[in-house]
């Protein structure tokens, strides 16, 4: 048996053969760029009907939104076909489920959910869209609602105990008042024993001056009644002190009601924040169609069959002119 000859191609000689056998590739070059553009012209064109929405929130806080569900998770659900049956049954669709796409645009926490459909299927996938809208609303707006209930209940709460610090507050003014009412009385108490004292002493001066032994019983009670007034002066000072000390106590009181009840609206308006907070899904982009079509891509689509059929041109060529020549020395 003879060995088939090993032959070497320069370049010179590819060009060469691509040349004599340029009839055979132009023919294997047509015979795939031309159903690829045929198919690229008669197909209807594709639109991108799409929208974008952010997932429902649980909270707001200083770390960030904190939501009930991943953007990851809901994404795999929807392209999982987790609600097609619920979206065919409500548009009563008895086959082709909607093919949903989704993307997360960069550094976001929405997601864009896109269908691609024919300019007379563009109201029916925007109709799909909101249907798919509606029954993702509806799977979370039972723990929103009772997320939302809670916050309620937490208000109220809040609301009734600054009630209480209200009414406390009001009885504190009212026993303000009241000891008020008495260290006015005290001062006044005080002020009569001091000019009543004082009186007594002039009067027990008047009686020493005179030295009269007959005077000596006065002398003695007024001393006894000086002494008495200075010892009632005394528990009129201890009273007013004390009572002076269970006012500031009193407005301490107040105050402190006071800080709470401001601590407390504070909450509230937390809380209020937090209601707000909590949201369902959000739609950022209604549904629409895009204003240029996104398939068939005509240029790349024959770009790429030229490209395959130069090649499959050049490759036939190659292998037939191989073929021709073993041929010859067999």
């Amino acid at each position: 048996m003879r060995d088939e000859p090993d032959y070497e191609f320069d370049l010179r000689e590819y060009v060469d053969i691509a040349i004599k056998r340029k009839k055979i590739v132009f023919a294997v070059f047509l015979t795939s760029v031309l159903p690829v553009v045929v198919w690229s012209f008669l197909s209807p064109r594709i639109y991108e009907v799409s929208m974008i929405i952010e997932p429902p929130i649980s909270a707001i806080t200083d770390t960030g939104v904190q939501g009930w569900d991943s953007v990851t998770n809901i994404k795999a659900k929807i392209e999982v076909g987790a609600f097609n049956a619920a979206i065919a049954t409500a548009m009563n669709l008895s086959k082709n489920p909607p093919k949903f796409i989704v993307n997360i645009p960069k550094d976001t926490r929405l997601l864009k959910v896109r269908l691609l459909a024919t300019a007379d299927e563009t109201e029916l996938s925007k109709t799909a869209l909101l249907k798919l809208l509606e029954i993702l609303n509806n799977s979370y707006s039972k723990i929103i609602e009772d997320k939302r209930n809670r916050i309620d209940n937490q208000i109220k709460i809040i609301q009734s105990q600054i009630g209480t610090k209200e009414n406390e507050i009001k009885l504190k003014n009212e026993q303000f008042k009241i000891l008020e009412s008495r260290e006015r009385q005290f001062v006044e108490d005080i002020k009569n024993v001091r000019d009543t004292s004082e009186k007594l002493l002039a009067k027990r001066e008047t009686v020493f001056e005179r030295g009269n032994n007959k005077d000596d019983v006065a002398a003695l009670f007024y001393a006894s009644s000086i002494q008495q007034n200075m010892s009632y002066f005394t528990q009129l000072q201890d009273d007013l002190a004390e009572l002076k000390n269970k006012k500031e106590s009193v407005m301490s009181a107040v105050e402190n009601l006071k800080s709470s009840i401001n601590e407390s609206r504070i909450g509230i308006s937390d809380l209020n924040l937090a209601k707000g907070g909590v949201q369902n899904i959000q739609v950022v982009q209604e549904p629409g169609r895009s204003f240029q079509p996104v398939g068939p891509n005509r240029r790349k689509n024959t770009l790429l069959a030229g490209a395959f059929g130069l090649i499959a041109g050049l490759v036939f060529a190659y292998g037939l002119e191989w073929w021709e020549r073993v041929s010859l020395r067999s």
